[in-house]
C-alpha cells in the first residue's frame, strides 16, 4: 500500500480511538477525517469513511465505495490460509504463516497442525 493511503489508514485508527474515547467531538473527529482526503494520479479524491472505515472515491457526483489503486495491486494471498494480505507483510496477518516457509510439512504457527500443500491432490 502507498505511504499516503498507508497512513491515511493509522491516522484514522488513532482518530477514530481518540473519537470513541470521548477526547474529541463528533464535528472535531469529522473534520479532522476531512483532512485525511487524498488525490490520486488520475485526480480522484479518497476518503474513508467515517461510520465504516473504508475507503471512497469522488466520482463527481457520489462517494463510491471501493479500493484505492494502491490496495487493489498490491495483496498478497497466503499459501498457508488463502487470506489476502499486504504484498509487504512478513506473516499473514490471520494464520501467523510465513511466506518463506511452504505449507509443505510445516505447521501452523497458530494451532500447530500440519499444513498440508493446498496444491496436492
Amino acid at each position: 500500500m502507498s505511504n499516503e493511503f498507508r497512513e491515511a489508514e493509522e491516522a484514522f485508527g488513532r482518530l477514530k480511538e481518540r473519537y470513541v474515547q470521548g477526547q474529541i467531538s463528533q464535528r472535531e473527529f469529522v473534520d479532522t477525517l476531512k483532512q485525511l482526503r487524498i488525490k490520486d494520479e488520475s485526480g480522484r479524491f479518497w476518503m474513508i469513511g467515517a461510520q465504516t472505515g473504508r475507503w471512497y472515491y469522488f466520482d463527481g457526483n457520489d462517494w463510491i465505495q471501493a479500493k484505492p489503486p494502491s490496495l487493489q495491486d498490491r495483496r498478497a494471498i497466503c499459501i498457508h490460509c488463502g487470506f489476502e494480505n499486504d504484498i509487504e507483510a512478513e506473516v499473514c496477518i490471520r494464520c501467523g504463516g510465513r511466506p518463506d516457509r511452504g505449507p509443505d510439512g510445516a505447521e501452523c504457527p497458530r494451532c500447530g497442525a500440519r499444513l498440508e500443500d493446498p496444491a496436492a491432490p
